[in-house]
């Protein structure tokens, strides 16, 4: 079954809230506070807790047992993650280096494409698996935001060394 969402996200929001045919249809929500979030497509609620400093993986709950669903592991340099839903491996990857393009395959080739022109973007996948196409999302913020923590922290430390060179 072919799928086709859009989303939007506000600039400083931690909510992507989703449309099916220009009508709500789901949310996805980052917690500020801790790694986690949760998500929301038709009823099927999600929870994603992410774990660990400097290799980090995501485990994905379904909210109504708390069973433990898949588990999306993040490679070291930020370009890729590994989904794994049971026996399934799933590939999340950038398609261009601009990363406003990314998909969600699987052996079988595509299932999930995402793009993205500034704080809207569409969702084309040939699945209609809530899971799947919440982690794609949730994924792409999380390098999204490892992007922006990495320029905060080149920032901070040009500054320390004009500060330094001016003082000494």
């Amino acid at each position: 079954m072919n799928t086709e969402l859009s989303w939007e996200k506000d600039t400083f929001s931690r909510t992507f809230t989703l449309f099916n045919e220009q009508k709500l249809c789901g949310y996805l929500k980052s917690d500020s506070l801790s790694q986690s979030a949760n998500g929301e497509i038709k009823g099927e609620v999600y929870s994603f807790k992410t774990s660990g400093v400097f290799k980090k993986s995501t485990v994905v709950y379904d909210m109504e047992t708390y069973k433990s669903l898949a588990v999306i592991t993040y490679d070291e340099w930020r370009s890729k993650a590994i989904l794994s839903v049971g026996n399934r491996v799933l590939y999340f990857k950038f398609d261009n280096l601009l990363q406003n393009k990314w998909q969600l395959s699987e052996a079988g080739g595509v299932y999930i494409a995402y793009t993205v022109t500034s704080n809207k973007g569409l969702i084309n996948s040939t699945t209609d698996e809530i899971l799947l196409l919440l982690s794609g999302l949730l994924v792409a913020d999380y390098f999204k935001k490892s992007q922006r923590d990495v320029f905060v922290f080149m920032m901070m430390m040009a500054c320390l060394i004009i500060v330094f060179a001016i003082l000494f």
